[in-house]
């Protein structure tokens, strides 16, 4: 399968902003998903796939991050909604589940 299911990116989605939202609140919790972020998103019902690792990087208010994902399979076509996602922001995270399937 070369694209992600609606599903499973409304549930990344959905964790993901939860773990923002408590990273602001909960300096320790913050310090844990720098830290570990695969524990963390497992807590919150994301496995990522085995052996992929995932890193945490904070931006300020002078310095933001411009994510390449990892370039499609040869003859892999995006669906529309695997494209939206990776232009809102969610590349990384999609291009590692995509290329494990």
């Amino acid at each position: 399968m070369a694209n992600v299911d609606k599903n499973q990116l409304e549930k990344f989605r959905t964790a993901w902003a939860k773990i923002i939202a408590r990273s602001w609140k909960d300096k320790q919790f913050k310090q844990r998903l720098m830290n570990n972020p695969a524990e963390v998103l497992k807590e919150h019902g994301i496995t990522p796939p085995p052996g992929v690792s995932f890193k945490v990087c904070e931006e300020t208010p002078t310095l933001g991050y411009l994510v390449l994902p990892a370039e499609p399979k040869a003859g892999e076509q995006l669906s529309e909604e695997t494209m939206k996602a990776m232009a809102a922001g969610f590349s990384s995270a999609l291009a590692v589940w995509r290329h494990q399937e």
